[in-house]
C-alpha cells in the first residue's frame, strides 16, 4: 500500500501532462487537454478531458488516478467507468461563437 501513496503523491510538471493521451487499464480516454493547479501547492491536481460535442463537455481527472506518466501518455489506475462517472462541466466552444459572430457580422 506504501507504493499506492509514493505514486499518487509524484507532482509532474503540468507541461509534462497536457496534451498527452489518457488511457485506463481497460481502454483510451482521450487527451489531457488542460490540467487544473492547486493555487496553494502550486502542483497539479486534475486533468482535464473534453470530448466535443455541440458544446464542450469537460471532466477534471484527479490527479490521484494517475498510476504512471510514459512517453506521450498518461495511464491511469482506475477503469474507465470510474472516469465516466466523473461530474461534467459544459462550456461553450469559443470557436463556434467567433465564427457565428463573424457570419452575421456583429
Amino acid at each position: 500500500m506504501e507504493d499506492d501513496a509514493e505514486t499518487h503523491d509524484v507532482a509532474w510538471p503540468v507541461d509534462d501532462l497536457r496534451g498527452k493521451q489518457i488511457r485506463c487499464p481497460d481502454g483510451l480516454i482521450g487527451q489531457a487537454v488542460d490540467v487544473l493547479v492547486d493555487p496553494v501547492t502550486e502542483r497539479p491536481s486534475h486533468l482535464v478531458w473534453r470530448e466535443a460535442v455541440v458544446v464542450t463537455k469537460e471532466v477534471s481527472i484527479p490527479i490521484s488516478y494517475i498510476e504512471r506518466v510514459e512517453n506521450d501518455r498518461i495511464i491511469l489506475g482506475v477503469e474507465c467507468e470510474a472516469v465516466e462517472r466523473l461530474p461534467r462541466f459544459w462550456t461553450a466552444d469559443p470557436a463556434v461563437g467567433v465564427e457565428v459572430s463573424e457570419v452575421k457580422g456583429y
